[in-house]
């Protein structure tokens, strides 16, 4: 009697090991597709930043070609995020360093340009695309997508 309670006490243990390292096995296999998958989402997404970013240093040069090399009012030397919002503007990442509150609004000025203003693939705000521009005192401009990964 003893030796058969053993025997099941041990099956049962043998039993829950194997569902324990099932489980283990599925968990890790879960982390490893949601990684994959993330990954894939992040490039797609940095894909479209760039070709955001070129469409806006497009449009601002094509704009700039058409009034005497001017770019539009307001843009300067300190970086501001394009959008409507009239606050909470403000952006500092690796790639960003925005301290204006206030967004500037270049959707009408560039219009002409672009089919509609770009905003980040992971926000998808027109009040806050994540995007920033500036021009340096030699005339250098800078058009920068926040949230690029890369």
């Amino acid at each position: 009697m003893d030796e058969l309670r053993m025997m099941k006490a041990s099956s049962d243990w043998s039993g829950r090991v194997i569902k324990t390292l099932a489980w283990l096995v599925a968990a890790a296999v879960i982390v490893v597709v949601v990684s994959v998958v993330r990954s894939a989402v992040m490039a797609y997404w940095d894909a479209e930043r760039l070709e955001d970013v070129q469409a806006i240093t497009v449009a601002l040069r094509q704009y700039a070609a058409d009034h005497a090399g001017a770019y539009p009012v307001g843009i300067g030397p300190n970086e501001l995020q394009l959008g409507t919002a009239s606050a909470d503007c403000e952006v500092v990442t690796a790639q960003c360093s925005v301290s204006t509150p206030a967004c500037i609004d270049l959707a009408g000025a560039l219009s002409p340009y672009l089919d509609a203003m770009p905003s980040d693939p992971a926000v998808w705000s027109a009040a806050r695309t994540r995007y920033a521009v500036s021009v340096d005192y030699n005339g250098e401009l800078t058009v920068a997508a926040c949230d690029y990964s890369r």
